[in-house]
């Protein structure tokens, strides 16, 4: 069980969403791949991508502290993200496995 969840992780979370954006809807990997979108469209890719990162970071972060995972062992993944800034809405799609998808799923559109 999560200690207590960062802002940063709540306000991407709250812009993530099951449903693939139309032109992503060959990438799904499994149940728990999931769209995340740029915080607004003029975000930039090189700051959408260092706050992606940042989550995946955490994500694998509290599966080694919460419960116990091995340095090596990632619950995380980026499966893909824009390489180049579009001034409109943009996604990257992330992989996460349990236990920690198990406890932020609550939190995705």
């Amino acid at each position: 069980m999560l200690n207590s969840m960062p802002k940063y992780v709540e306000c991407i979370l709250a812009r993530s969403q099951w449903e693939m954006p139309w032109y992503m809807k060959g990438v799904r990997e499994g149940f728990y791949t999931f769209a995340i979108g740029k915080a607004s469209a003029y975000e930039t890719t090189r700051v959408f991508r260092r706050d992606v990162e940042r989550f995946i970071a955490w994500a694998n972060r509290e599966a080694r502290k919460s419960y116990g995972f091995s340095k090596d062992y990632k619950v995380a993944y980026l499966v893909r993200i824009p390489e180049k800034t579009r001034h409109e809405q943009q996604w990257a799609i992330v992989k996460i496995v349990d236990p920690i998808m198990k406890d932020i799923e609550g939190y995705i559109k």
